[in-house]
């Protein structure tokens, strides 16, 4: 807890470190009283106090100090929302990919484990769908209302609503349903304390939400791993090659919606030199060479 404390010290600080110091060199701030009007100086002195402090107890540099802020300035980069979920539909395709590239090799061993890869990969990618995510927060908000006090439940349950609204108002419409000024009216009756009003219109806008195209493709894509997994045992590859082919035209059609693009699906053998390379690499097995790299994939169209 202390460490993010002192990232976000430094963050806002600004502080630049041109050279590696260790602790020692790290003076303690003056004991001066800080002039009049000298407000910043005495927030730099906090600001010293903290990074020295931790810099004694963790036995870390100011430039490993920097180097923090800088790494989760990265990840705070990382595109989330629909540019993330865009992402693991593509994650799921390569996966899509390397279990047939298996399959036509007739490799049990590799087409299990890519379809262990896959099942957990279309989880994820269920549970980022916006429709599902939105459920998800009105169903807390209903919990709130007939669990919690009345006080406690108008706080949580408008919480929740707005944090289903702010995802409805971020989604594309081609991949939510219409559902945000409804959801608005719900928080509405809520923050008025009405929650029996509020509780009947999460309802409704739940009823709106089963079912939706996006969520039902996703399970439709889980089915379809599922029976290419079971038929693995069987070593039934034809039926796998056809599961397979059926879960790629699902995600394809889930990639169009979540893009705004077409995106056409190709299925083509792969040539046999080529399978090796390709195929996901078993437990234990040393990756050397060219087989450490990535499954390819046929180009996916950029989004808008």
């Amino acid at each position: 807890m202390r460490m993010i404390k002192i990232v976000v010290i430094v963050a806002l600080a600004g502080l630049v470190v041109g050279s590696c110091r260790p602790v020692s060199e790290v003076q303690p701030p003056p004991t001066a009283e800080p002039r009049a009007g000298a407000e910043v100086s005495a927030v730099d002195q906090e600001v010293l106090r903290e990074i020295r402090d931790y810099l004694k107890e963790s036995g870390s540099t100011l430039d490993a100090l920097v180097q923090e802020v800088q790494r989760r300035e990265t990840l705070e980069r990382v595109p989330g929302g629909i540019a993330a979920l865009g992402t693991d539909v593509r994650v799921a395709k390569a996966l899509v990919g390397a279990a047939r590239r298996a399959a036509t090799a007739k490799g049990v061993d590799k087409t299990t484990a890519a379809l262990n890869r896959l099942q957990p990969a279309l989880g994820n990618l269920r549970s980022q769908i916006p429709a599902a995510i939105i459920t998800q927060h009105l169903e807390r908000a209903l919990v709130a209302i007939s669990t919690s006090s009345a006080e406690e439940a108008v706080n949580l349950a408008s919480g929740y609503l707005l944090k289903a609204v702010d995802v409805a108002m971020q989604s594309p419409a081609r991949i939510v349903p219409d559902v945000m000024q409804d959801i608005e009216r719900a928080k509405s009756s809520v923050d008025k304390n009405n929650l029996g009003k509020g509780a009947n219109q999460i309802l409704a806008v739940l009823n709106k939400l089963a079912g939706h195209e996006s969520i039902e493709i996703v399970e439709k894509a889980i089915g379809e791993a599922a029976a290419a997994q079971q038929a693995v045992g069987r070593e039934a590859w034809p039926v796998i090659s056809a599961e397979l082919d059926q879960l790629d035209r699902l995600l394809a059609k889930l990639q169009e919606k979540i893009e705004g693009e077409t995106t056409t699906v190709t299925i083509e053998e792969v040539p046999e030199a080529e399978e090796e390379a390709a195929l996901p690499v078993a437990e234990g097995e040393e990756v050397t060479g060219e087989s450490a790299a990535p499954a390819a994939e046929a180009p996916v169209p950029a989004p808008e």
